[in-house]
């Protein structure tokens, strides 16, 4: 009856050696794994943030400018190009530009 328990006892601190060397590994494998998966989710990110809209501020003009966009006519597009705007933009794989959305520039 001692003879197990001594044996036990002997192997125990065995066993909890080999579970903390088995727990090391998994995290270092863990840490390894959660490191590739930050750098392609940072590639990922880049491509997708290339495709998803943002606002574009164009710059009031001239008024001869405006006058030689819109005809001659004072218009809304003459009132438009005077005063600026933004677009809503995304702009595809190959860089063509994709108007989304029109307004004017917010005033703060």
């Amino acid at each position: 009856m001692r003879r197990p328990i001594t044996v036990l006892l002997l192997i125990a601190p065995m066993l909890a050696q080999a579970e903390a060397v088995t727990r090391k590994a998994g995290r270092a494998a863990g840490e390894f794994g959660a490191g590739v998966a930050e750098v392609l989710g940072e590639g990922f990110n880049q491509g997708i943030s290339g495709m998803q809209a943002q606002w574009i501020t164009i710059a009031p003009r001239s008024k001869d400018e405006c006058f030689a966009e819109s005809g001659g006519v004072i218009n809304p597009a003459f009132v438009r190009c005077r005063n600026g705007w933004q677009e809503l933009v995304r702009f595809d794989p190959k860089g063509n530009k994709a108007v989304l959305s029109v307004r004017k520039i917010p005033t703060q």
